[in-house]
């Protein structure tokens, strides 16, 4: 009985060849389009699951209206004085963590009596942020304390950069880090 169902099916086909190939088409490229869209919002939705706080927060972008074009662009870069306007002026904020960046900086790694025995030029540059920026996010420290950043002259290291500039991740606690801005 099936093989009759699909005998028929086939002839069908076959005599409507020019229906069957747009047909065919239309169902591929609908199927192609529906699993890139599935793609496109399981990576998107895939970043930084592990936070606690990811519901409450949220990235200020600036918006840039050109005058002699009629398109609009996005910068990923606010002024100075924006954080510090955002909290006063919508007090409900809890916290807010600026990140700054500064690229194509030369890092020097000095010894105890200041002269220089590694340098490194970081190209994807270095990020400045408040201890506010922990209090948002959860990130596990592998020494030292939050509190610690508080001071401004303290820094927070990932463990491949602890080891690109000290060698040992353990041995990096109290060493010196010299920063030439755009050096």
């Amino acid at each position: 009985m099936f093989k009759n169902y699909f005998k028929t099916a086939f002839r069908s086909l076959i005599r409507n060849r020019n229906y069957t190939i747009i047909n065919i088409a239309g169902l591929a490229v609908g199927i192609a389009v529906c699993m890139m869209i599935f793609i496109i919002i399981q990576f998107q939705t895939s970043f930084d699951n592990f936070h606690s706080k990811k519901d409450r927060t949220y990235r200020v972008l600036t918006e840039y209206h050109h005058a002699d074009a009629a398109n609009i662009s996005y910068g990923k870069d606010v002024p100075f004085p924006m954080p510090a306007g955002l909290k006063t002026a919508f007090p409900q904020i809890e916290q807010v963590a600026p990140i700054f960046a500064s690229h194509d900086d030369k890092l020097l790694i000095p010894d105890d009596k200041a002269t220089t025995i590694k340098q490194f030029k970081e190209d994807k540059g270095v990020f400045f942020t408040e201890p506010s920026f922990f209090k948002m996010f959860d990130f596990h420290l592998l020494s030292g304390s939050y509190a610690s950043l508080n001071d401004r002259n303290n820094v927070l290291l990932p463990k491949s950069i602890a080891e690109k500039y000290f060698g040992d991740c353990k041995t990096e606690i109290g060493k010196n880090i010299k920063s030439v801005l755009g050096g």
